[in-house]
């Protein structure tokens, strides 16, 4: 899962060091840096242990959230328990897009959810995880979001010497590279459809980075649905009295179905799935682009 922020504004991230079911513990606050998608280092960030032992968060603050791109917070410390003096580090992948899906407050209001029981780890994660799933599902993003592509140029290549990508919604390329070098971008014009031109790709392996998205907010229709499909991403975590293998119910009534997740049908709730149908196969459309 790829962890989100937003473009302009500081984020907060969040991370668990564990060994096992043993929450690590630090004989000093782990130390963080953030890198960039072109490897340029853009300092430091801030730690924070959380109230639950073994999780903590990292500050990202504004100035590496100037751009939509894709950033690498690292964190490492020496731990104190249960292995201590030993080296930990961990990497996580942050996106920064252009706007969010929907805002926390939005979440935590939701029907079912409690204002204040929810952590703020809880309501990101979620939010993450119905962004990424849509995006999966309708094939690009609905909102201003990074990309990095890797693939063969044989495959991406125009008759006309350009090249094509999979990805129909391009809005920005910020680089490619060539067999790990990279190409000269000061002719590079960026068509509909994907499609690039002014680019010379000598070589076999096409890395490009860049920026896509449909749309520069979501429609109402995908904030809603996704709101209400979070909210049942964060109450699921918790109910633990569901058998989720569960296909139907038998009663004095007669048998009802229960609607599952499927690969056409990615929450799993009838009239939220139905919204993102609609734009997946609205999207798919010739010219939408």
């Amino acid at each position: 899962m790829t962890t989100r922020a937003v473009k302009g504004a500081p984020s907060r991230v969040w991370f668990r060091a564990f060994a096992d079911e043993d929450p690590l513990t630090f004989s000093a606050t782990p130390t963080a840096t953030v890198v960039d998608w072109s490897g340029v280092s853009l300092g430091t960030a801030t730690v924070t242990p959380a109230d639950t032992p073994g999780v903590f968060s990292v500050l990202v603050g504004s100035a590496s959230n100037a751009s939509v791109h894709r950033l690498t917070v690292n964190v490492s410390g020496t731990i104190a328990t249960p292995f201590a003096g030993e080296s930990w580090s961990t990497s996580i992948r942050v996106d920064v897009d252009g706007a969010p899906y929907f805002d926390l407050g939005e979440l935590r209001t939701a029907p079912g959810m409690s204002k204040t029981r929810w952590t703020l780890d809880d309501l990101t994660s979620a939010r993450a995880v119905v962004a990424d799933r849509l995006e999966e599902f309708v094939g690009t993003s609905m909102v201003v979001t990074p990309f990095e592509l890797t693939g063969r140029a044989a495959d991406w290549c125009t008759s006309s010497g350009g090249m094509m990508l999979p990805e129909r919604f391009v809005r920005s390329v910020a680089g490619i590279s060539v067999d790990g070098d990279p190409a000269d971008l000061s002719g590079l014009v960026v068509g509909p459809e994907g499609v690039l031109s002014g680019v010379a790709v000598k070589g076999d392996v096409v890395t490009v980075r860049g920026t896509r998205g449909c749309s520069g907010t979501p429609p109402a229709d995908v904030r809603e649905a996704l709101v209400q499909w979070a909210a049942q991403v964060v109450l699921r975590r918790s109910d633990s009295t569901t058998d989720r293998r569960q296909t139907s119910i038998s009663n004095e009534f007669g048998n009802i179905s229960v609607a599952q997740a499927s690969t056409d049908s990615p929450s799993g709730v009838p009239d939220i799935d139905a919204v993102l149908r609609a734009w997946r196969d609205r999207l798919r459309l010739p010219g939408f682009a």
